[in-house]
């Protein structure tokens, strides 16, 4: 995997989280997470993940993510850099879909 290296020029910063927890977990349960970038927009990007119990494979949370694009200086959004989105749609396999 080729991870794309941030610009000394911007940061990424959690705008938005929400989790879904759907069912209880015991503390010794094995869980599997698993996460990919489901919506790229101008200045940000949504993760969204789900965790699901690794013996019973059923879902026990589920999570959305946005994470936006700044300015290092100033802090205001900066529209993602082209090798960025390039490197997720590689990784992921697909065109990810473009934020309306």
């Amino acid at each position: 995997m080729d991870l794309v290296p941030l610009s000394r020029k911007s940061k990424v910063v959690l705008a938005r989280n929400e989790v879904d927890y759907l069912i209880p977990t015991e503390f010794d349960d094995i869980l599997n997470i698993y996460i990919r970038v489901s919506m790229i927009g101008t200045t940000s990007f949504i993760f969204q993940g789900v965790i699901k119990n690794h013996e019973t494979k059923k879902s026990v949370a589920e999570n959305l993510a946005v994470h936006v694009w700044l300015h290092k200086d100033g802090g205001r959004p900066r529209k993602l850099p082209r090798d960025f989105i390039a490197g997720v749609e590689k990784f992921e396999g697909v065109t990810i879909p473009r934020k309306m």
